[in-house]
């Protein structure tokens, strides 16, 4: 079962590490091309929501540049030792971890509103794709003769296909440029998840001892939209 995990976890690592390489190679490619007259070129860091930080680049005309996000969303681990959790008899360890990344590629205008200030509209297409995997162990004895353990491993994944309008603005201060911009979306997405979970009761010694093995897997898919301005994405770029 652990065998398993890891070959999961290296499947996808792998096609994470493809998707980072084609990024850079795109975004290498815009930034050569947008050297013309009347062109710009912008290449920065982008922050969203508390858990996504990537890398921004817009290239093309000055009035209608396309642009290129490309964001990590990052789970941290959870690492909890054996004792920590005690409660009448109960020590649980538990770790998780997780990786995810989200891309989009548009186009966005822009209509000057004072000399340092822009209104910026557009579109995007988008695909997110996250990994998420769990592990929890517990061991509780419930009388001197009776020890109960349980393990359980949880693997989560999900595409994320999708499209978002943009508006936004952009302050300008030299070759520094901060934005804001909000994303109003619809997508479609589809996941699976599964649960393989071990018992082991111990009467007395281990030569009374039972075993019990469940697995579940689940499938699901549908679309999500969002028409607020809870995706928000603020970015600083450096104009060429």
């Amino acid at each position: 079962m652990q065998d398993i995990s890891i070959l999961i976890k290296k499947i996808m690592l792998r096609r994470i590490a493809f998707h980072v390489l084609c990024i850079v190679f795109m975004v290498y490619n815009l930034a050569v091309s947008a050297q013309e007259a009347g062109s710009v070129t912008e290449i920065g860091l982008a922050y969203s929501d508390f858990s996504k930080i990537g890398l921004t680049c817009r290239t093309g005309k000055t009035k209608s540049p396309w642009r290129l996000n490309a964001l990590y969303i990052m789970k941290s681990g959870i690492d909890v030792e054996p004792g920590e959790l005690e409660k009448e008899g109960l020590e649980t360890s538990s770790k998780s971890n997780g990786l995810g990344i989200e891309t989009r590629l548009g186009r966005e205008f822009r209509v000057p509103i004072s000399e340092n200030i822009s209104f910026r509209y557009g579109a995007d297409l988008s695909f997110k794709y996250i990994f998420y995997d769990q592990n929890v162990s517990r061991q509780q004895q419930d009388t001197a003769t009776l020890v109960f353990n349980s393990n359980a491993d949880f693997r989560f994944n999900e595409f994320e296909p999708g499209a978002n309008l943009v508006i936004g603005f952009c302050y300008s201060i030299g070759s520094i440029c901060i934005g804001i911009e909000t994303l109003p979306s619809f997508s479609f997405y589809k996941n699976n998840s599964q649960i393989d979970e071990t018992y082991d009761i111990t009467y007395n010694d281990v030569t009374q001892q039972k075993n019990y093995s469940i697995s579940r897997k689940t499938d699901s898919d549908g679309y999500r939209y969002s028409f607020s301005f809870s995706s928000t994405i603020f970015s600083i770029v450096y104009q060429f």
